[in-house]
């Protein structure tokens, strides 16, 4: 993994505070969240980018959650100051709703031991801004005192935030690490750290994402938080050269005819809930062996991904497709069990294949979503296809998601607070 101790950011306690001018501001980031097409089979773990180099493609998206054709960026995550010190925190996250309010009311000693109960398995629906917390230098690491060191920050107030993603975790879509990166953009805004500003965003925001996710046993990758940086295009093929220090992609925007790409690229939304952290290990592990059955599949997987970009450069999507399908073979192959009979239907089913070009799940496998590129034409017959699997047992809670892409990618606003 990688190791950024000697880059977490650090604040002076006595002088680093919330600005009185900020006291009366909701301070809100929202976030499309990442389609991930390749990542060269996750290249873009640390140990394997500092050898070989990474590479990674993938689109940020706004989804149609709710209703049809209404799209929102699916997480989002606000943060004000409140005039009582305490601390209020709440997750309205699908899935993984929970709540915390701790005030000077209470033991200091027992509310510190329920603050950082997720460090010993428990609370994790809250783990990711707790830690977030501390990461940002407002909590102390450890502290027996958590109202007092907010109230310190906030100058004898507190704090409430909120969080909220309008898909899972384990969705295959970058969620918790976009969440990390999302809310240490607030976070950095409060503190002064130059990455709470638009100008120096990248690439720290999304470095200091991957050590937070790590700080809590998250094995992620440098792409997934990238997923939602935006430019001049939402597709993004990222490319990070051999290393000995933090793995610093460049960023190379693909530039589509949107309208093209949603209508041949189909979102599916399997209803299988996955294990990103034990794909990832197995196909590190795979890496590090230099498994001979395994570790040719990730030498092609490197040298296809470079095909899947100049594929989408000149929409051509029948031969995306055919490399979705190869590039799916070949995850199967270093890992397989990120696939199983409920899954390759997908791919197997003539009533599903004669309609396509080929698919993918994106990002490590084992359920979550998939990427399905329609025939010319044949988009609407395929998400109905897709829509009828919800007849089976297996995918009773899968559907067909609305998307389009973003090329704005996280957004911090301020508003006066009522």
């Amino acid at each position: 993994g990688l190791n950024l101790s000697d880059h977490r950011p650090q604040i002076n306690r006595e002088t680093d505070l919330m600005e009185e001018s900020d006291f009366g501001k909701v301070f809100t980031v929202v976030s499309p969240l990442r389609l991930g097409i390749s990542s060269a089979n996750a290249s873009d773990n640390h140990i394997r980018t500092k050898e070989k180099g990474g590479k990674t493609l993938n689109a940020s998206v706004d989804l149609a959650v709710d209703t049809p054709g209404k799209f929102t960026s699916p997480l989002w995550v606000s943060v004000r100051r409140l005039e009582e010190p305490r601390l209020v925190l709440r997750s309205m996250s699908k899935g993984f709703e929970a709540d915390l309010e701790i005030n000077i009311d209470g033991d200091a000693a027992m509310q510190s031991d329920l603050f950082f109960a997720y460090r010993r398995g428990g609370d994790e629906s809250l783990r990711m801004v707790k830690e977030g917390l501390v990461h940002a230098g407002i909590v102390r690491d450890q502290s027996p005192d958590v109202v007092k060191d907010i109230s310190q920050f906030t100058s004898g107030g507190g704090l409430e935030i909120i969080t909220s993603s309008k898909v899972r975790q384990g969705s295959g879509l970058g969620t918790s690490s976009i969440l990390s990166a999302a809310i240490l953009k607030i976070l950095y805004r409060l503190t002064g750290h130059s990455a709470g500003t638009k100008k120096n965003e990248y690439p720290e925001l999304y470095d200091q994402s991957v050590l937070l996710e790590q700080s809590l046993g998250l094995n992620s990758g440098w792409q997934d938080a990238r997923g939602a940086c935006g430019g001049k295009s939402a597709l993004k093929d990222l490319y990070a050269p051999p290393t000995e220090g933090i793995p610093n992609p460049s960023i190379s925007f693909v530039e589509v005819d949107a309208d093209n790409f949603v209508d041949r690229v189909v979102l599916f939304d399997t209803g299988i809930a996955r294990a990103a952290t034990r794909g990832l290990n197995v196909v590190l592990d795979a890496y590090l062996r230099r498994d001979p059955n395994r570790y040719p599949a990730l030498c092609e997987s490197m040298s296809i991904h470079d095909d899947m970009v100049t594929a989408l450069r000149e929409g051509d999507y029948n031969a995306l497709g055919n490399m979705a399908t190869r590039y799916w073979e070949l995850r199967c192959i270093i890992d397989p069990e990120a696939t199983n009979e409920t899954l390759q239907h997908l791919f197997k089913a003539r009533e599903i294949s004669e309609l396509c070009e080929g698919g993918m799940l994106t990002g490590a496998g084992g359920g979550g979503f998939a990427l399905m590129i329609s025939g010319a034409g044949m988009s609407n017959k395929l998400k109905k296809r897709l829509a009828d699997l919800q007849k089976m047992q297996p995918f009773a809670n899968s559907r067909v998601v609305d998307y389009r892409l973003n090329s704005n990618g996280l957004r911090l606003a301020e508003s006066e607070g009522v």
